[in-house]
């Protein structure tokens, strides 16, 4: 985060008096509420600022989260219970080192497997002696509370949903972040990659209830294992759930999507700690906000010139700490200004700078320019600097834009690239190149532009003003407080449970005989009459694939054999290039010299048409599609190619193999 150096805007109170002075006037009624939480700091903070607020207001608050978080909970005087394995540790694996310099996010989630602790029967016991009457969960957590939904509560208390950002709800605007890696068509709706998610996780999940039967798992076991059907509800029927997820973003900063439900969604305000608190807490010595002397060291170079620039990339860490340093500090000599540099996970500090005659440099022009901190309270900080350079998780970007500060993201992975998107698209700031690719060149033309023009500072203080009026908290503390005494003490929520359960499961009689594909068409019939721009897609696409059918017939259809296929405007491989046709492309031959063809793309991405190689050096790049079972064949194996390391039980590579006339 990076707050600018001028006059601070109002902020919201959030975890504030507010809060407390509000329940004591309404008598409210004093609640056990469990939050459960996984992630990095940006994940759990906002449920922090919560549970504050929550205890403000009289209740008795449990933490579930990593070992961090509970530590970090008890620098707060609250109880909790390590339910999970630690972030940081799961981003320091190679998968978790690959997402990060990949961007793709999905490929962290296979370095869970590398912790092999059970987590689940401490945490569950220590739940059930809590004896909540509510359980938040964000959706990283939500694997353990539904099995303790299951085993333990067997559905009686309200378990609800929460989310710091919208890119948790099917919407044409953005895509689930798993789905990243998948590369759309040209004019293919964003809901594919919804429809996408739905398909793959069903097709897991069937498999699994169809392997548990084959083990001798009754009708007790398997009706409670989560089906298609369940998977459909969960993404597609919000309207129907019995409490609403609830988006704790500032609506300011993002409203709802168009086509978003109408029922089932809250967008409720972010949750944070007030500018007060965190200063409170930092001077206290809490090392959640850990400052300490770095506090007025911090201060007194604030004080010396102009307002420097933040830089900081929390849990984000690419290529090396020397790199990252040396993009910072290069970027500010470019841009011409000082800066504060926050370490985060990569511990970055003047020593990261490394050594030789470029170093010796950067390190002088540190010793009047650049502050190098461990952490430092954002509240208390941004307001102070002139812009913020930042990863662009929502947390950090809301606080610094809710500061008034310009902000510039640098994204990594998930939704920090649509965060990117936004604030470039509303001159907030300026979306870069993908970090690990950032040079500082770039990035320090992009401080010297935002902070040079003064539209992006007038366009933040605008959108700050209207976040200040937001409260997340105390609204998120007011719904909580409705569910509980309206639905969860008077045994409303159980009953809207067992009328929402009873509705998946007579759709599931329903679909007893059907195979998954047969279910699959059913939602995707039932979508396509929701949302007309998949509909309209999916009937062009029905379209081709009659177009590649009537090609293969003729013996003229071929697909993409290599990663890419490079293509040229005329049949001489000295012709200009015209792009590159993209694995499992189809391609209609409208004409062959030798081993060149001239190609038109019926499918898939690339270039509109080319001429290509059948072959490089004796590898086949393209080839003949043989007949219409191998067109099905072939866009299976795309998508089980795509997300082979993720899924690698999944016997991918014989799947690719039989899909391109290979032995399995």
């Amino acid at each position: 985060h990076a707050w600018c150096g001028h006059p601070p805007v109002p902020l919201p109170v959030c975890a504030g008096a507010r809060v407390s002075a509000m329940a004591s006037a309404n008598g409210a009624d004093h609640y056990r509420i469990a939050l459960a939480t996984q992630g990095t700091r940006g994940d759990f903070q906002p449920m922090l600022a919560l549970a504050c607020a929550l205890r403000k207001a009289g209740h008795e608050v449990f933490i579930l989260g990593n070992a961090g978080h509970v530590d970090s909970a008890k620098q707060f005087g609250m109880p909790g219970e390590v339910c999970c394995a630690d972030a940081k540790d799961i981003l320091n694996t190679e998968a978790g080192k690959r997402s990060m310099e990949t961007g793709d996010l999905l490929a962290a989630f296979s370095g869970m497997t590398e912790d092999k602790t059970d987590y689940y029967p401490p945490a569950a016991e220590a739940l059930a002696k809590f004896k909540p009457d509510l359980v938040l969960y964000s959706a990283l957590i939500a694997g353990f509370c539904g099995r303790y939904r299951v085993e333990v509560d067997r559905h009686q208390t309200p378990f609800v949903p929460i989310s710091y950002q919208p890119q948790t709800i099917p919407s044409n605007d953005f895509g689930p972040a798993p789905m990243f890696r998948l590369e759309l068509e040209e004019g293919q709706p964003m809901l594919s990659k919804w429809v996408y998610q739905l398909q793959g996780m069903a097709r897991g999940n069937e498999e699994a209830i169809l392997k548990a039967k084959q083990e001798g798992a009754g009708p007790e076991i398997t009706e409670q294992m989560d089906s298609a059907e369940n998977l459909y509800f969960d993404m597609f029927k919000n309207e129907e759930h019995p409490v609403p997820s609830l988006m704790v973003f500032s609506e300011a900063f993002w409203s709802a999507p168009e086509d978003w439900p109408k029922s089932g969604v809250k967008i409720l305000g972010r949750l944070c700690f007030s500018r007060e608190e965190q200063d409170s807490k930092a001077r206290e010595g809490a090392s959640f906000f850990n400052v300490g002397e770095e506090l007025q060291r911090c201060s007194e170079f604030i004080a010396k010139a102009s307002p420097p620039v933040y830089i900081g990339w929390g849990s984000m860490s690419v290529n090396s700490a020397e790199h990252m340093a040396r993009l910072a500090v290069e970027a500010l000599k470019v841009a011409g200004q000082r800066g504060v540099i926050v370490g985060g996970w990569a511990d970055l500090s003047a020593t990261s700078l490394g050594s030789g005659p470029e170093a010796e440099g950067l390190v002088k022009f540190c010793e009047e320019n650049v502050l190098f901190m461990k952490a430092a309270p954002h509240e208390w900080l941004f307001p102070q600097c002139a812009c913020c350079v930042h990863h662009g998780g929502i947390g950090t970007v809301q606080a610094s834009l809710g500061a008034g500060s310009p902000t510039i993201v640098t994204p990594v992975f998930a939704d920090q690239h649509d965060i990117a998107d936004r604030v470039t698209a509303h001159k907030w700031g300026l979306g870069t190149s993908v970090l690990p690719k950032l040079t500082a060149q770039e990035l320090g033309e992009a401080i010297k532009r935002v902070c040079g023009d003064p539209t992006y500072k007038a366009n933040v203080t605008k959108l700050a003003a209207a976040m200040a009026k937001e409260d997340g908290c105390a609204n998120t503390v007011a719904f909580l407080e409705k569910v509980i005494r309206e639905d969860g003490k008077t045994g409303k929520f159980a009953e809207k449970m067992a009328a929402y359960r009873a509705k998946i499961k007579t759709l599931r009689d329903r679909h007893q005989k059907f195979s998954i594909d047969q279910k699959l068409a059913v939602f995707s019939n039932e979508l396509n009459k929701r949302y007309d721009k998949l509909r309209q897609w999916n009937e062009k696409s029905m379209e081709v694939f009659g177009t590649l059918v009537a090609t293969c017939t003729k013996g003229n259809l071929w697909y993409v054999k290599g990663s890419r296929c490079l293509a040229r405007a005329g049949e001489k491989l000295k012709s200009d290039e015209v792009g590159r046709f993209r694995e499992f492309a189809f391609l209609e031959v409208l004409e062959q010299k030798g081993s060149r063809l001239h190609a038109k793309l019926l499918k898939g991405v690339g270039p509109a048409e080319g001429w290509v190689s059948t072959e490089v050096k004796g590898v086949e790049i393209v080839a003949k599609v043989k007949d219409m079972a191998q067109i099905s064949a072939i866009v299976q194996a795309q998508f089980r190619k795509v997300f082979a390391d993720v899924f690698p039980e999944e016997d991918s590579g014989s799947t690719v193999s039989r899909a391109l006339g290979g032995p399995a």
